[in-house]
């Protein structure tokens, strides 16, 4: 996981009032009313990757006539450990793609293709056939791209 580094910032505006802010959040000083404002930036349920397909795209079309397409990703993280060993972790993500994307996924992607995608965290509590409840972490894609051509093999 990568973060970014915070910067301070003052920025003047030509209507007498300083922003004074952190990274994403800023704070309005002396705003009209003598109150002081908080104002967050696109905070917001937002999930960027960029993997492989472990699979080719599950399509799922509904009696009203919608397309839902299932994506496995895999995406991988290199891990320095303490004695110096390097390793690579992988994270697999299941995506879920609606409407006309979920056709296009349908068409062009196929296991081993590189691509990256942009969309939000769901979580849904399904229960199984043992009858305990287990909750599911999927990521609803808003946009996708294709990075490579290649085939696996």
């Amino acid at each position: 996981m990568t973060f970014g580094i915070s910067v301070l910032y003052i920025c003047l505006s030509f209507s007498r009032y300083i922003q004074v802010g952190i990274g994403k959040v800023s704070l309005l000083l002396n705003p009209p009313k003598g109150k002081i404002i908080i104002k967050m930036k696109q905070l917001s349920n937002r999930v960027h990757l960029i993997g492989s397909l472990g699979a080719d795209p599950e399509i799922t079309e509904f009696e009203n006539g919608s397309l839902m397409a299932r994506l496995s990703l895999v995406t991988n993280e290199l891990i320095c450990e303490r004695n110096g060993c390097k390793t690579i972790r992988n994270q697999w993500h299941t995506l879920i793609v609606w409407g006309r994307l979920a056709k296009i996924c349908s068409r062009y992607l196929y296991i081993g293709l590189e691509i990256a995608v942009e969309g939000h965290l769901v979580y849904r509590s399904i229960t199984d056939s043992n009858g305990s409840s287990k909750i599911l972490a999927e990521v609803t894609v808003n946009d996708l791209s294709m990075i490579s051509r290649r085939r696996a093999g």
